[in-house]
């Protein structure tokens, strides 16, 4: 079998029917060529009901207690049986012809294969494609994504590379990255196949305390894989501080989801400031380092109505769509 895809599901009841659907429409005279391993991760609503209405042989339910998306997949990974692994979200699509798309390059023995909607990045360099993975150059290709790339099972599991599931943002970052240390080619393909779904309510928004300790995590496993890359010094370290920095925005934009400012101040005060780097900004947008000028000057008021007024805008106009990827 050449491809596993793996999708973890939680309550997705609204869209599990449309992603399943766009895997399947016109892919019956393939069928044995890929499996889907759907894990739903205990959900509460009728996602079940609505995976049994499925009767495909090779798609593989496994019904789980809540554990979250890195866990259901770590453990989708456990169930591949296919020499490739892609993972898509219950949300999302792909196109009607990807597995013609993706077809061509299964044979090649290809280690990794990254599929992006920009033809210019084709010949893009390994050190580029590090920098792109880990934030430091962002061009919107959604590289950090576990989506729209393709793994060789045999690696994943040889050096046992799994999502860190004590990590709420980042663990796919350190995913690729990982992957990325261990496999020995790699291919961008100009072409993309994945169908990302933006919704109002995303889960990568809101606010969860544990985040503090995650983000400690995180730095830890990151600092540790990019200095297995063999980077310049100077290098090394702007991407280290680059992260450092990206991750104290990050925070200080989930803390103005919560309702008072005075709960948000609590939080503000709560963050190690010895641990983020945020004297030398770089953060190519202007408004960010402005927020991190003011965390820095400890206008935390300031700082919560800014972030606050610019989420209320961003959700009134934020309307369910598809970005291609």
């Amino acid at each position: 079998m050449k491809l596993s895809i793996i999708i973890p599901t939680y309550n997705s009841a609204t869209y599990i029917k449309q992603c399943l659907d766009s895997i399947y429409k016109n892919a019956l005279n393939i069928i044995d060529s890929f499996e889907v391993i759907v894990v739903n991760d205990g959900s509460t609503d009728n996602t079940s009901d609505i995976l049994n209405q499925y009767q495909f042989q090779n798609l593989k339910i496994y019904t789980n207690s809540n554990h979250g998306v890195s866990y259901s997949r770590n453990y989708g990974i456990g169930k591949a049986s296919g020499k490739y692994i892609m993972f898509v979200d219950s949300d999302d699509l792909l196109i009607e012809n990807w597995f013609n798309i993706i077809n061509k390059y299964l044979d090649n023995n290809i280690d990794f294969l990254l599929f992006t909607k920009d033809k210019n990045i084709e010949n893009l360099s390994k050190e580029n494609l590090i920098k792109e993975v880990s934030g430091y150059i962002d061009n919107n290709h959604y590289f950090s994504t576990p989506w729209s790339k393709i793994f060789k099972t045999e690696l994943i599991k040889k050096y046992n590379i799994k999502f860190i599931e004590s990590i709420i943002n980042g663990e796919d970052m350190l995913f690729i990255l990982n992957y990325l240390n261990i496999c020995s080619s790699f291919k961008i393909i100009g072409t993309s196949f994945y169908k990302y779904r933006l919704l109002p309510n995303s889960l990568t928004r809101g606010f969860d305390e544990k985040i503090f300790n995650s983000d400690l995590v995180f730095y830890n496993n990151f600092s540790e894989i990019i200095k297995k890359f063999g980077l310049s010094n100077d290098e090394e370290t702007s991407i280290l501080n680059f992260s450092r920095t990206n991750a104290l925005y990050i925070i200080l934009r989930r803390i103005a989801y919560v309702e008072t400012y005075n709960v948000a101040k609590k939080y503000y005060m709560l963050i190690d400031k010895t641990h983020y780097c945020f004297n030398n900004y770089l953060l190519k947008s202007y408004y960010k380092n402005c927020i991190l000028h003011l965390y820095k000057k400890n206008h935390y008021r300031i700082i919560y109505f800014i972030m606050k007024n610019q989420i209320k805008i961003f959700s009134k106009d934020d309307e369910e769509n598809f970005v291609i990827i």
